[in-house]
């Protein structure tokens, strides 16, 4: 809701003739959703006259949220106390949001599976063909680049139409092995799906219907342990009419349903149910209900066990806050005097002084560990030096000891007199 100030005249509030008659209250909607016809029917519907308002403020857009700047608009008002009728607005323009783009982000936004299905098997004509192709190649010299593609197509099929029975068995046999090599490894990936992923593959089927409505998406398959959804009505009595013997197949439709084509078994299936009586109907419409009041039941017990519920509102917050807009904040510039710019700047120096003093101081203690580290290390090359010194000079000594012993013995005997002995005289 905006208040409006409401003037008689069609003059700008800034100078107008007479004084303002009323304050309105308007909600935004009425200005800038009455388009076209509608706003013409309310403008004519029995107002008797037309008044300016100067809206001061900026309307809301309920879409989007965003600010819509409404300049001018005339109304219409039957008196003091009637509801405003929407004229002509004056609009900034805005720009304008894709929806595909939007749908882009969500897509970016929840992300692919983790769990990837298997590319399908490829057919023998196009196993032919891409051996076909290589050879093919050599021959487009000729051929403008624009039908090059075609070029390559058309031959492709004129040789395989040439091709003996015995080569086409051999990449038939080969296309067997591939289609066989997909359903194990498919059958694989159903099992190693988890619930986030078959969630995730879902919500993005839909998106890309979304993007792009002629495309056509794959149905995604429940898990292999979720409970399987019970037949309608029209599926179980085609069941049921497939299950009969062939004479009883003649007796109610005519004709054995092995006997036509499977178009035709559907149209003879569809005119029978058509023409079903009222009590059979009922009878099978009573057994699907039972069916679907059970299976509602385990797919409640199976999704509250598997925390599907949880899943969905993650990837709904995720794919809703993809698109939300970014808010931009304006922050508001500070208005700083004359004085305290001065102390800011005194402060500053100071600050710079101090920083450079402590550099200072850092760099001498610097300087004198490192002088100090130098001196140690100097010390204990000395120190290290003279121990070897003491170590060589003992082993010298070592060595130089057993031969002083050996010349002092030698000088001894040299200085030590000679005993006489005294000769025995036999009597």
């Amino acid at each position: 809701m905006r208040e409006l100030r409401v003037w008689r005249g069609a003059t700008h509030p800034s100078g107008h003739r007479s004084p303002p008659v009323a304050n309105v209250l308007v909600p935004s909607f009425v200005i800038h959703n009455l388009k076209g016809p509608q706003r013409n029917s309310l403008s004519t519907s029995g107002s008797p006259s037309s008044v300016t308002t100067a809206l001061s403020h900026h309307f809301l857009n309920l879409s989007s949220r965003r600010p819509l700047s409404v300049t001018w608009t005339s109304v219409g008002v039957r008196s003091l106390h009637a509801t405003p009728i929407a004229g002509d607005v004056s609009v900034t323009p805005q720009k304008a949001v894709d929806p595909k783009q939007l749908i882009r982000k969500k897509l970016k936004a929840i992300g692919k599976p983790s769990a990837v299905p298997p590319k399908r098997p490829l057919s023998a004509y196009v196993l032919f063909a891409n051996d076909q192709v290589p050879s093919i190649r050599g021959s487009l010299s000729d051929v403008p680049p624009t039908e090059r593609i075609a070029y390559i197509g058309r031959t492709a099929g004129q040789r395989w139409k040439a091709l003996d029975a015995s080569e086409k068995q051999r990449y038939a046999r080969k296309a067997e092995q591939e289609r066989e090599n997909y359903e194990r490894a498919y059958k694989q990936y159903l099992s190693s799906r988890s619930a986030a992923d078959i969630l995730i593959e879902q919500k993005r089927n839909f998106l890309n219907k979304k993007l792009n409505p002629t495309t056509t998406v794959r149905r995604v398959k429940p898990a292999t342990d979720a409970p399987k959804r019970p037949e309608n009505i029209y599926a179980s009595f085609t069941k049921q009419a497939y299950a009969l013997s062939p004479d009883r197949q003649r007796q109610a439709f005519g004709s054995a349903l092995s006997d036509l084509s499977f178009g035709e078994a559907g149209k003879v299936i569809a005119t029978a149910f058509r023409s079903l009586p009222e009590e059979q109907r009922q009878k099978l419409k009573e057994q699907y209900d039972r069916a679907y009041s059970s299976y509602s039941d385990k797919r409640d017990a199976y999704e509250r066990d598997a925390g599907i519920a949880t899943l969905r509102k993650q990837l709904d917050t995720t794919t809703r806050l993809a698109i939300r807009p970014k808010r931009i904040v304006k922050r508001k510039k500070k208005t700083v005097t004359k004085r305290k710019l001065i102390k800011t700047r005194a402060n500053k120096r100071v600050v710079k002084k101090k920083t450079a003093k402590k550099v200072a101081v850092a760099k001498k203690k610097k300087t004198a560990e490192t002088a100090r580290g130098v001196a140690k290390k100097a010390v204990r090359k000395a120190v290290g030096a003279a121990k070897k010194a003491v170590k060589a000079v003992k082993k010298v000594v070592k060595k130089a000891a057993p031969v002083k012993k050996t010349v002092a013995k030698k000088t001894a005997k040299k200085t030590t007199p000679k005993k006489t002995t005294a000769r025995k005289v036999k009597a």
